[in-house]
């Protein structure tokens, strides 16, 4: 099989730090989560959801969510608890301006587009740390195997937001924010078993003592799964081969505060992964030997210095992330056609500070200082019924970066950004992009009034600019000179609380436009495609009784190709949910939610050619019981009317599926 020679943008070996010495120089510096964390929002010795109302991700700043112009969308540890969420794919199902599409069952690939928007242009953070894989194609971030049992909340902060997260962040940005702990030792299991041969187990201890904080945690799953091949491919006689997983998360969030104005944080976190995947295409069918290892690792930490009496802060980070994948399938009696090695590596290194200002009343001033180098190293060789195939990239690239942003409050009506961003990219030069997001606050009838008119920038991945591969089709090689996608997009909504806030109602509309869409031709990349999205989203919640909360949610989503006007695939034109919450006596709580998925175009397995899929519900059902003190027996139920469909098209989805589990809490000392 020919070999492609290594496509270096750079005549220097690539920086590569190896892990341990990426863990000394965070330890050595006692930093922890990065900016955009919860950090402000209690002292060290208390938890965050003492103020359940403020958010940190619209501005980076500590703020009550009524003062954010933006649209957000809040899911806390108690959302989790109450719907048995295993992983963050599975909570963010239920947002209803974003499509999840998982590739078969817990642990497969799985994408989201957000507002209608590619699925590379959503940035995720964990506690700030970025997690996009900047060694995939088009470097988005995988979301399977991405367990919650150490999040303590999920802020989605829809639209454009390039002026303080620069690059990805056209569709959204995701902030994962972790436990931290507070008060006497306690330690928590959880063991869970159900079907397909499901066993979950997690472990964490958490507490504080005197100036530090700490809180740990270890998460395991193992599952048999199910096979995505749909039996409709799967020929007579053959034998459906289930896709197991076996994942292992380990997390840490420690803190210190030596003095009244200096506090450090270091948050860590390592998953290994283990898949089993149906990878021959002809028909899909089962393949025993097919399979993924990878290995995710995230650091990252701040010391925060606080002056005048808190009116000038600053915050020094350093981040790290690192990938480390590969799949293999082998020759074999049943598939002897299919052989395949592929090897990626991606590193993210990221320093950042931020300085916050509050000398002028009504004004917190926010300028901050960015520098981070992306790495990647991938090698992929196969072979197959359209033959043999092979690529490679090795490139490395840094982004320089500056941001101002003002953060008004006047008359505690009137609320707003205004911000501007120079992102200054090794390959394509500089990229500006700014947000302005203005907010009206009218008490006396619970309404707020809130738009927002931004720019937001996706560069182009590595691989898309210095990867190389050749087939039996042909040589394709990388484009350096490859533009940013650029995103302009406004939303207008507002928000209304009636019967003393027990029932509120959220309404937005948006509208993004996208241009130099990056796209494949027969040898290169090139910068040729525009997307249209506009939509709308409406979230309601009402206290119908004191022991009963209904929530609901709709978002219809038109993505259109901007040159051709034809719907982009996977992202339905209806989505909506219903969320029932019941404690019909103290100890035991009751959950039923359910999520409609509209009709929405795809790409047949078998054909390829462009096809419409049908629209589906499912249903789960959660509960859990205090049994006594510390003790808790949960349960649910995932489609709970055991609906058959396939979501992107030939990959067959999970039917029912029934799980039960008890929970120990208890103080260690």
């Amino acid at each position: 099989m020919p070999m492609l020679p290594e496509n270096t943008r750079k005549s220097k070996a690539r920086p590569w730090l190896g892990r341990a010495a990426l863990w000394a120089v965070c330890v050595a510096m006692a930093v922890g989560a990065a900016p955009a964390t919860a950090e402000e929002e209690d002292t060290e010795s208390e938890a965050p959801t003492v103020l359940p109302d403020v958010v940190v991700t619209a501005t980076r700043i500590a703020t009550p969510k009524e003062q954010i112009a933006s649209s957000m969308t809040v899911i806390t540890a108690e959302d989790i608890e109450r719907r048995q969420y295993r992983s963050i794919g599975d909570a963010l199902r239920t947002v209803p301006s974003l499509s999840v599409i998982r590739n078969g069952g817990p642990g497969k690939n799985t994408a989201i587009f957000s507002r209608g928007s590619r699925a590379n242009h959503t940035l995720i953070l964990l506690d700030g740390i970025e997690m996009n894989d900047p060694s995939t194609t088009d470097g988005r971030m995988n979301f399977a195997s991405v367990p919650v049992h150490d999040v303590e909340r999920i802020e989605i902060l829809h639209g454009p937001q390039g002026t303080l997260y620069g690059s990805d962040a056209i569709g959204a940005v995701i902030n994962i924010i972790t436990k931290r702990g507070s008060g006497p030792a306690k330690v928590s299991l959880m063991a869970e078993a159900g079907s397909f041969d499901t066993f979950n187990q997690a472990l964490s201890v958490r507490g504080s003592e005197s100036i530090f904080d700490y809180s740990v945690s270890l998460d395991r799953t193992d599952t048999d799964g199910i096979s995505v091949a749909p039996t409709r491919f799967t020929p007579a006689g053959s034998t459906k081969d289930d896709d197991g997983l076996d994942e292992t998360t380990f997390s840490a969030n420690l803190g210190v505060r030596p003095s009244d104005i200096l506090s450090l944080r270091f948050t860590g976190r390592f998953t290994d992964i283990r898949n089993d995947f149906d990878l021959n295409v002809f028909p899909i069918q089962a393949d025993n030997d097919s399979h993924g290892e990878e290995d995710r690792l995230f650091l990252g930490g701040n010391a925060k210095l606080e002056l005048f009496e808190g009116r000038s802060e600053h915050r020094l980070a350093i981040t790290y992330t690192d990938y480390n994948r590969i799949t293999r399938d082998d020759l074999d009696a049943v598939n002897g056609a299919d052989f395949l090695r592929d090897k990626n590596l991606g590193e993210k290194l990221k320093f950042e500070l931020q300085n916050d200002f509050r000398f002028v009343e009504g004004h917190i001033v926010t300028i901050g200082l960015e520098t981070e180098e992306d790495a990647i190293e991938t090698n992929l060789n196969s072979t197959s019924a359209f033959g043999p195939f092979s690529s490679s990239a090795k490139a490395d690239v840094q982004t320089n970066a500056i941001y101002v942003q003002d953060q008004i409050a006047y008359d505690d009506r009137f609320f707003g950004t205004v911000g501007l961003r120079i992102d200054d990219h090794d390959s394509f030069g500089s990229e500006m992009t700014y947000r302005f997001a203005p907010a009206y606050l009218h008490r006396e009838t619970g309404t707020k009034l809130r738009g927002a008119y931004a720019k937001g920038f996706k560069a182009p991945a590595l691989v898309q600019l210095f990867g190389s591969s050749i087939s039996g089709f042909g040589v394709f090689t990388g484009n350096p000179d490859l533009k940013p996608e650029v995103s302009r997009g406004w939303e207008v909504g507002f928000d209304q609380s009636l019967y003393a806030d027990r029932i509120t109602v959220a309404f937005t509309y948006y509208d993004n436009e996208i241009k130099n869409l990056i796209s494949s031709t027969a040898t290169t990349n090139v910068n040729l495609g525009v997307g249209d999205t506009r939509g709308i989203e409406i979230g309601i919640t009402a206290q119908l009784l004191d022991n009963l909360e209904l929530g609901a949610n709709y978002a219809y989503t038109r993505a259109e190709d901007g040159t051709t006007g034809q719907e982009l695939l996977r992202r339905p034109l209806h989505k909506g949910g219903i969320d029932l919450a019941y404690r019909p006596i103290a100890p035991l709580a009751l959950n039923f939610a359910a999520t409609y998925i509209g009709v929405r175009h795809d790409i047949d397995a078998l054909t390829f050619g462009r096809i419409k899929d049908g629209g589906y519900v499912v249903a789960d059902l959660a509960a859990s019981y205090d049994v006594a003190e510390g003790w808790q027996a949960f349960g649910r139920i995932e489609n709970l009317f055991s609906k058959h469909y396939e979501d992107p098209d030939g990959f067959e989805q999970p039917g029912f599926g029934f799980f039960l589990g008890v929970r120990k809490t208890l103080e260690a000392f």
